[in-house]
């Protein structure tokens, strides 16, 4: 059986820039827009 945790600062990971990254590259809709299928209006 496994238990829950709450969310708080010293059970979390803090990411530097490259993890952050990392992390984004896993939406589907990031890799579309990089793809060049999805198109982000200016300003957006």
């Amino acid at each position: 059986m496994s238990t829950v945790e709450d969310y708080n600062s010293h059970n979390t990971e803090r990411l530097d820039v490259e993890g952050m990254i990392k992390l984004l590259h896993k939406l589907d809709f990031i890799a579309d827009i990089e793809a060049g299928s999805v198109v982000v209006p200016e300003g957006v």
